[in-house]
């Protein structure tokens, strides 16, 4: 752990560290690799902080990091630019034998902080034709999503998955994963396929006609796999960070994202909000988990906001789609059957590719517009993909409209 102590060699050691990494930003992001997280320190623990300060100069910036880390008791975690926003992002540990919450406050304080909040903690949401098992999802029978793959199939669509790592590996999902990083600091650059991520990808991508397994929602959209998660040794497990989701939020909106997918659920964070809201911004559809209760980051003004249509949520705004006993795609090249909110989510995720290749200006209050369409025009029944499909259609005044034939 590189700590933050008041003695003027090591403060400037540290500027010079900062400084390489701010001026070397662009080259990180060009390259077509996954990140290699900016990783000063070890695990998580409940005395980290996030803090943001506005962007400026590389040399400028890392005279003002530098002079927050002589001026308040904290040690240097990890630092990543956010260039959507406009801001550069520091997790800091609070020394010990110091409160946090105190030098919480006096950082709120300093004029060069622009935002001082807790490392927050997420959870994943899952409990446990051609192709080969397309009899067996049901799913996609009951969110009657086939007979609009006739006319669309999310192509040109960019659906960021912003979840724990995807198999690139799966026959099913290779073909379709055109990005894949890595935003959780103190993991390898490449992490191993995980369970969570590998299946909520297969829900919205799955590949259709390649003679493998399962078709997913969207089979023809482009998949941006961002870790921002990582797993347990259970295959239920999962957590994130709110600075690791925040920097994988970050790339999906400078990556041109028109789909979000949040399959997680955790508390407000300020960070995160100001992200989604540029994201909003940006024209992406932002798809979020919500199991019962409102939660973040699914109560947000513009997030579309899931629950499972087997259990349906107590908010009379979220949707509804399938999320019990789904067969979708798990790591090494396997397929399992899946229930949560979490594979809800992917559902709309997929619907919202569809409806973007309809439509690209399709704005996301048009297309919860189109969801609600889907629903029959009234809130809290379970959405019907290819009503809502056609209702795009009929937007555009396309001959399709009048050929589909939902249930």
């Amino acid at each position: 752990m590189r700590r933050c102590v008041h003695q003027r060699g090591r403060a400037i050691a540290a500027a010079l560290a900062l400084l390489a990494v701010l001026s070397g930003c662009a080259a990180w992001r060009d390259e077509a690799r996954p990140v290699e997280p900016r990783v000063l320190a070890a695990a998580v623990t409940d005395r980290h902080l996030v803090i943001m300060v506005p962007e400026t100069t590389p040399a400028a910036q890392a005279a003002v990091l530098d002079a927050l880390l002589q001026d308040h008791p904290i040690a240097l975690v990890e630092s990543e630019p956010f260039a959507s926003i406009a801001m550069h992002g520091l997790v800091c540990a609070v020394d010990d034998g110091h409160d946090v919450e105190a030098v919480r406050t006096a950082l709120a304080a300093d004029p060069r902080v622009a935002l001082v909040e807790p490392l927050n903690a997420f959870s994943l949401q899952t409990t446990g034709a051609s192709d080969a098992l397309l009899d067996a999802q049901t799913n996609l029978v009951s969110f009657d999503v086939l007979p609009a793959h006739a006319v669309v199939r999310g192509r040109g669509v960019r659906v960021a998955v912003i979840d724990s790592a995807v198999d690139r590996s799966h026959p099913d999902l290779g073909p379709r994963v055109v990005e894949a990083r890595n935003f959780v600091a103190g993991t390898p650059p490449v992490p191993l396929a995980e369970r969570h991520g590998t299946a909520v990808a297969g829900v919205i991508g799955a590949c259709a006609g390649n003679g493998e397994g399962i078709v997913g929602v969207a089979p023809e959209a482009d998949l941006l796999a961002l870790r921002g998660c990582t797993e347990g040794a259970g295959p239920e497990s999962g957590g994130c960070t709110s600075f690791a989701l925040a920097r994988a939020i970050d790339h999906a909106v400078l990556a041109g994202a028109d789909v979000i997918n949040l399959s997680l659920e955790g508390p407000f964070d300020a960070l995160l909000a100001r992200l989604i809201d540029r994201a909003l911004a940006a024209d992406a559809v932002i798809v979020a988990s919500q199991a019962g209760e409102p939660v973040f980051p699914a109560s947000l003004p513009g997030v579309l906001a899931v629950g499972m249509d087997e259990r349906a949520s107590s908010d009379p705004a979220a949707f509804a789609a399938p999320g019990i006993d789904v067969l979708t795609t798990v790591p090494d090249a396997g397929y399992d059957f899946l229930s949560g909110s979490s594979l809800a989510t992917a559902h709309v995720s997929g619907l919202a590719a569809l409806l973007r290749e309809v439509d690209p200006n399709l704005s996301g209050r048009d297309i919860a517009l189109l969801l609600r369409a889907g629903e029959g025009g009234a809130a809290g029944g379970s959405i019907n993909a290819c009503r809502s499909v056609r209702a795009a259609l009929a937007r555009t005044d396309a001959a399709e409209a009048g050929e589909l034939r939902c249930r």
